[in-house]
């Protein structure tokens, strides 16, 4: 709450003192020349308070910063980034014609700050709408085979409670013999696998059989606690002792 309201503080003095000066500059220019000095060091001190509020909010929101670039939230983010850059290089240049005594110069650098102003507090609004976490989609993870077809699927795919379902499809004349599903936490070191305790069951749901038999297996559980990036490892062993194994990397938020 500190934070948002050091945020909000700053981006009044800043955006009011700029359509204040806008304002000024088109009906009392001699009056906007001498008050430009106190808005300038003001708006100077609003945008390293926005800058530093703005950087802790998002340590502060995201788990990981790395998620900028991954939702739309994070994306707005850098163009709202890229805008503030902007803003710091015309004020910049408005001090230095100002100086200069350029007042047509200014004038135009002057409204091209308000427009950078407008698209900011734009994309501000647009934050309301979004959330700064990406979004956990459920698995669904097919892979064709010569003589296997594989299917797992996890749901929500979220920390927590998940429903696991895995399907095989072999041959006639073969069955499996033993199924087993692992999750291993990257980066966990020495810290063991999770196995997913599967169960067989008679699935009912009308899917392709591709010319093969279909064994049908499910878990729920807490088997995924954690966020963060996972590797998925299932192993199919057969009743000709073949065993064909599938890794998939999955990314938990």
């Amino acid at each position: 709450m500190t934070l948002d309201w050091l945020h909000l503080f700053a981006s009044s003095v800043w955006a009011g003192g700029l359509l204040m000066m806008l304002i000024l500059w088109r009906k009392d220019r001699e009056h906007a020349l001498r008050l430009y000095p106190s808005f300038s060091l003001a708006a100077l001190l609003s945008i390293l308070l926005l800058v530093i509020s703005g950087v802790l909010s998002v340590l502060l929101f995201l788990p990981d910063v790395r998620y900028v670039t991954e939702t739309a939230w994070g994306k707005w983010s850098l163009v709202k980034i890229a805008l503030v850059v902007l803003v710091i290089l015309t004020a910049f240049f408005i001090r230095y014609t100002v100086a200069r005594k350029q007042a047509a110069s200014a004038g135009n650098l002057i409204r091209t700050d308000t427009l950078l102003m407008v698209m900011i507090v734009g994309i501000v609004g647009i934050f309301t709408y979004l959330t700064p976490l990406p979004a956990n989609e459920p698995l669904n993870w097919h892979v064709m085979g010569e003589k296997i077809h594989m299917t797992a699927q996890i749901s929500p795919n979220a920390p927590g409670v998940n429903d696991f379902t895995l399907k095989v499809w072999l041959p006639e004349n073969l069955k499996p013999k033993q199924v087993v599903m692992k999750l291993h936490q990257e980066g966990a070191g020495a810290i063991a696998p999770i196995e997913v305790p599967l169960t067989p069951y008679e699935d009912q749901a009308a899917d392709e059989s591709y010319g093969m038999k279909k064994y049908s297996y499910k878990a729920r559980g807490p088997y995924l606690p954690y966020p963060g990036k996972w590797k998925l490892e299932i192993r199919v062993l057969d009743s000709n002792d073949d065993e064909t194994p599938y890794e998939k990397e999955i990314q938990i938020y």
